[in-house]
C-alpha cells in the first residue's frame, strides 16, 4: 500500500533533544541532506526506531520542494519489494518516515577517522555487490524491460547499512522515464538542466545530452572507485582547479586515476572492482551495460571467490554480523 500521510502525523515530536549523546530522549537531531534533516524517532511503542525527514528551514514550502518530495515517496514506493532499497512507512507534503539505517552510510565507513575500522577488501567487494543491487532493482523493478525511474545521483552517501546491507536510499532527484513503444529499449531519453555541480557525473551529464538509466550506471562506476582508492574520483583535480576541471576532462573521456599497480594485481576481489568500474565507465552510454548486468556480474564474482575460499560472505553492521544473501 501507499505509504500512508496519517503514519507521519502519529509520530511524537515534543520529546525533541538537540544533543546526540542524550539517547534517551525520542527524538533527536542525527543528519541532514541538502533538502531535509534527519531526526531519529521512536513509533508510538516507544521503542522501534524510525527515521524522520524535515525540509530544512533555508528551502521553502513551494511547489518545486513538494514535486521532488512526492516524485522521492513515489519511487520508495514502488520499490518495497526491494531488499536492496531502504523502506519508506509514511509521507505527507516535505516529510517522510524511512527504516532506520543504524550502520551509517557508505562515505562514512569508507573515510572513518580510524583507518583500522575501514572495510576491508572482502567488505568493500559486498558493499559494491550491495550497490549494484540496489541500482538494478530501481531500473528493473517494473518487468517492463525497460527503466522507470533514473535516480539521477548516485554516490557512496546515497548507501545506508542496515540488516546488514548496504541499501539504496534518496530519490529527491530521480526522474521518471516516459514509455516510448516505438524504441529499442523503450523508453525516451531526456535533458536533465543541472548536473548539480559534483563529480559523480557521467559524460552525457556534463555534456547536457540526451540521458537516460545510464546516467546511473556511470555514476555507480565512480562509488566502486571511491571504495577502491578511499578517494573520490578526480579529487585531486576538483581541489585544485573545481568542477569545470573534472566536466572537462570527463567530457574528453578521461577517467580518475588509480593507484599503481592496481590494474596488474591478481587479487581476485580487485580484478572484480576494476573489472566493474570499467564496465560502468564506458563512454558511450548506448554501449554501456545495465545495472543488472554489472549486479550479475559482481554476483557471479563473489560466488566463485567464496566457492574458492570455502567460506559465505558477510558485512558488519553495527556490533553484528549478518550474512548478505545474493
Amino acid at each position: 500500500s501507499f505509504p500512508a500521510c496519517n503514519d507521519v502525523h502519529q509520530v511524537d515530536l515534543t520529546d525533541l533533544s538537540y544533543r546526540r549523546n542524550r539517547w534517551h530522549r525520542q527524538v533527536r537531531v542525527i543528519a541532514h541532506g541538502y533538502f531535509r534533516d534527519v531526526w531519529a524517532v521512536r513509533e508510538y511503542d516507544g521503542v522501534t526506531l524510525r527515521v524522520l525527514k524535515t525540509i530544512r528551514y533555508e528551502h521553502d514550502f513551494d511547489e518545486w520542494n513538494y514535486d521532488r518530495h512526492r516524485m522521492d515517496a513515489i519511487a520508495y514506493d514502488q520499490l518495497t519489494s526491494s531488499p536492496h532499497v531502504l523502506d519508506i512507512y509514511g509521507f505527507c507534503g516535505n516529510t517522510a518516515l524511512f527504516e532506520y539505517a543504524p550502520g551509517g552510510d557508505m562515505t562514512d565507513a569508507i573515510f572513518d577517522d580510524d583507518p583500522k575500522a575501514r572495510p576491508s577488501l572482502e567488505e568493500k567487494l559486498l558493499m559494491a555487490a550491495d550497490a549494484a543491487r540496489g541500482v538494478r532493482d530501481l531500473h528493473t523493478f517494473n518487468g517492463r524491460g525497460a527503466a522507470a525511474i533514473v535516480h539521477a545521483d548516485i554516490m557512496t552517501n546515497q548507501f545506508v547499512l542496515a540488516g546488514g546491507a548496504y541499501k539504496l536510499s534518496d530519490f529527491n532527484r530521480c526522474t521518471f522515464l516516459y514509455w516510448n513503444s516505438t524504441s529499442e529499449d523503450g523508453n525516451c531519453p531526456y535533458r536533465y538542466g543541472d548536473y548539480n555541480a559534483w563529480i559523480f557525473r557521467s559524460p552525457e551529464e556534463y555534456y547536457y545530452d540526451l540521458q537516460t538509466e545510464k546516467i546511473d550506471v556511470y555514476s555507480l562506476g565512480n562509488v566502486f572507485y571511491t571504495l577502491l582508492m578511499e578517494d573520490f574520483p578526480f579529487q585531486a583535480l576538483y581541489d585544485k582547479e573545481g568542477t569545470s576541471a573534472v566536466r572537462k576532462a570527463v567530457r574528453a573521456g578521461q577517467r580518475p586515476p588509480l593507484s599503481e599497480g592496481l590494474r596488474e594485481s591478481k587479487n581476485p576481489r580487485k580484478v572484480a572492482l576494476v573489472k566493474a568500474m570499467d564496465m560502468c565507465h564506458i563512454h558511450d552510454w548506448r554501449v554501456r551495460p545495465s545495472a543488472k548486468e554489472v549486479a550479475d556480474f559482481l554476483d557471479a564474482e563473489l560466488k566463485r571467490i567464496e566457492l574458492g575460499e570455502g567460506k559465505g560472505a558477510t558485512v558488519k553492521d553495527g556490533n553484528a554480523e549478518e550474512g548478505v544473501s545474493g
